[in-house]
């Protein structure tokens, strides 16, 4: 498939949604099939980015996961103490009984025909996480694993506790002529879905998602002017904050030089715990 780029040239902006990581990893994967930019730096690295040495291996691992990088999540989410969810908004579920049947399904014997689809109190309370991996070539490899261990071992928490939580990877992107800005999305987890550790682990605790299949991504911008602004073949652009960071319950920033929350497994811990107390109303 290609980017279904959406492009406002007045705003100068570029956005790109992805609804499923399915759909994000195809359309990076087949930058060969889309793409006519020459100036192509697949194999580009930093040296801390030794974790996915070619750019089909990061594809792999980001599809099928990496269970490797799993321990370092369970090492912050042992030392977190049990939270209590508390009400917060509801999403819609199905209720299976006493309606009027479907007589179409109902012929054909679809279970379609015993369920009435509408708004419901009851179901599990929702948390948005939204993660920018937006990261310069100066942040090491160690710092995104460190991040992405104490957001999943959050996510972790929050879900034994009864909530349910959506994780959205994101790219803000700053380029190198005018006002152009470029805001990616790929929605990784949804409320209601489980998804394998080894897959989550793979898209935030490596620089993968963005050094490598942002990169695709970009170099499938449908002009020469577009891939010159955003650096395709050279920086490919300066990390920004996602212009959607409000609408987040929990947003992570660029990765910041020098960060310092997730030094060690104590302070990621700590991080995690000021966010459970946050996101679920109190001290739980």
């Amino acid at each position: 498939m290609k980017p279904p780029f959406v492009i406002d040239t007045k705003k100068e902006t570029v956005r790109l949604d992805f609804d499923s990581w399915t759909d994000y990893l195809e359309a990076a994967g087949n930058r060969f099939d889309n793409c006519d930019s020459a100036d192509s730096r697949l194999s580009w690295r930093s040296a801390d980015d030794n974790a996915y040495p070619t750019f089909d291996e990061a594809v792999q691992k980001c599809r099928f996961g990496d269970h490797a990088l799993t321990a370092e999540i369970v090492k912050i989410g042992a030392s977190l103490p049990p939270v209590t969810a508390r009400e917060r908004r509801r999403r819609p579920v199905p209720a299976m009984c006493g309606h009027a049947p479907i007589v179409g399904a109902a012929i054909v014997g679809h279970p379609l025909s015993m369920m009435r689809f509408n708004r419901l109190e009851g179901s599990r309370p929702i948390i948005r996480i939204g993660v920018n991996v937006s990261i310069s070539g100066g942040v090491s490899g160690l710092v995104m694993a460190k991040r992405g261990a104490a957001v999943l071992a959050l996510c972790d928490a929050l879900e034994t506790a009864g909530y349910a939580v959506q994780i959205d990877i994101l790219d803000g992107t700053a380029g190198y002529n005018g006002d152009w800005k470029a805001n990616f999305r790929a929605t990784i987890k949804r409320p209601e879905s489980y998804v394998d550790p080894g897959i989550l682990a793979a898209a935030l605790l490596t620089a993968a998602p963005c050094r490598r299949l942002y990169f695709a991504l970009a170099e499938q911008l449908p002009t020469t002017d577009l891939r010159s602004t955003f650096g395709v073949g050279g920086g490919y652009g300066r990390p920004r904050d996602h212009e959607d960071a409000s609408t987040y319950d929990l947003y992570m920033p660029k990765v910041r030089l020098g960060e310092k929350d997730f030094d060690t497994p104590t302070a990621a811990a700590d991080w995690c715990q000021n966010w459970l107390n946050k996101l679920t109303g109190g001290k739980p």
